[in-house]
């Protein structure tokens, strides 16, 4: 094969069987392969990128093919990974394929992997990018698309994927970022997309650290997997929970009035409490972009903004605290919706499985009408108990 240029640079093929050698060429690809046996390894030559992976002279700065016996840690295979993503942001999705396909995959996680697998779509075949096994049958699922792009498109692919193949539940999505799912058949796709796993492609970042610990070959557990997912939608759902409370009127001075109802009388309390107000913002550099917020606030009086939330016990308005109090007790509550074309419904809360560790305004929000605010026009939800 003619080469325009050819620079050598020794380092032991990866293969467990072969001691041969590892040559680099540099064409439109950067093609390394080994001296011995048939192995290959493709790396898009993009001179705009190039300085990411490689110094003046053409060595590589990244090197995935360690001696044997020079143990990488997980942090460091994580870290090259992200410099394989981050220098291959603009090239084709073949390339990607080659770089995840005979490097990420079979030399960093040091699985094997079949690509482009054929899988019936109705009347019609697609391919899969890559299914890995493991003891012989197909583990997980990846979907790859240039990493510049979003989930959108990527997702509803391997869902269509895991939905027919029905008996593997574990996805990854590379693109923008990874994603790992842990697909149900039963659950809707809304459900399913939920119930997903972001990593960015940031050195260091210790879910991708994990990530790289569990999709290792000798490591590999389906069920560890899916407790590393479970574990981190739990913990995003209630950090967005606490986050929630913090901008619930009212619960700033609840917090304050149950400290010193310790020590003091509640009248005591009331009349010491009287000339202060509360609140709670959000610091502006840590402004989440993915959440409807203004100023962290939930006033209905700009548009794009959350629905107000009042709480009212006999038609007279209270904080959060003292309700969720009432409603413990109660265990129901009127409930009114205001939307913004002058509409009102009107009906009734049943909480009878709110307790003490319950959240109030997890469980406001949750509901399909809270969720669907921006979409009917909901301005505003008023909550009282009679």
């Amino acid at each position: 094969m003619q080469q325009d240029t050819h620079i050598e640079y020794f380092d032991l093929c990866p293969k467990p069987v072969c001691d041969g050698y590892l040559t680099i060429s540099q064409r439109k690809y950067v093609l390394y392969e080994c001296t011995k046996c048939s192995y290959t390894e493709l790396l898009y030559n993009d001179t705009r990128k190039k300085a990411a992976l490689f110094d003046k002279k053409f060595k590589p700065k990244v090197i995935v093919h360690k001696k044997r016996g020079m143990k990488m840690t997980n942090i460091e295979k994580w870290n090259e990974i992200v410099t394989f993503a981050t220098a291959c942001k603009n090239v084709p999705e073949s390339v990607i394929q080659e770089i995840w396909e005979k490097t990420i995959f079979p030399v960093i996680l040091c699985h094997e992997v079949k690509a482009q697998v054929a899988i019936k779509m109705g009347s019609a075949y697609k391919k899969m990018d890559i299914v890995i096994q493991k003891e012989g049958k197909d583990a997980i699922v990846v979907e790859l698309k240039k990493h510049s792009l979003t989930s959108d498109e990527g997702q509803t692919q391997i869902f269509s994927y895991l939905n027919q193949l029905r008996t593997v539940k574990i996805g990854i999505l590379v693109c923008d970022s990874l994603y790992i799912y842990d697909y149900d058949v039963s659950k809707s796709d809304e459900e399913n997309d939920r119930n997903k796993l972001k990593i960015s492609f940031k050195n260091d970042n210790p879910d991708g650290e994990k990530f790289v610990e569990l999709f290792s070959k000798d490591n590999f557990s389906e069920e560890k997997i899916r407790e590393f997912i479970q574990s981190n939608v739990k913990q995003t759902k209630d950090v967005e929970e606490i986050k929630s409370e913090l901008k619930e009127e009212g619960f700033l001075r609840s917090v304050v009035e149950y400290y010193f109802s310790k020590t003091y009388e509640e009248a005591t309390i009331e009349k010491a409490l009287k000339d202060f107000e509360f609140s709670c913002k959000r610091k502006p550099e840590t402004q989440d972009n993915n959440v409807d917020r203004k100023n962290g606030n939930m006033n209905e009086n700009s548009e794009g903004d959350k629905p107000k939330i009042i709480f009212k016990i006999s038609g007279e308005e209270i904080s959060g605290g003292v309700f969720r109090n009432k409603l413990l007790e109660k265990k129901s509550a009127e409930r009114k919706w205001f939307y913004n074309n002058g509409t009102i419904e009107t009906d009734i809360w049943n909480a009878s499985n709110f307790s003490e560790t319950s959240s109030l305004l997890g469980n406001i929000c949750s509901t399909n009408k809270y969720r669907n605010w921006k979409s009917t026009g909901l301005i505003r939800i008023e909550f009282d108990i009679n």
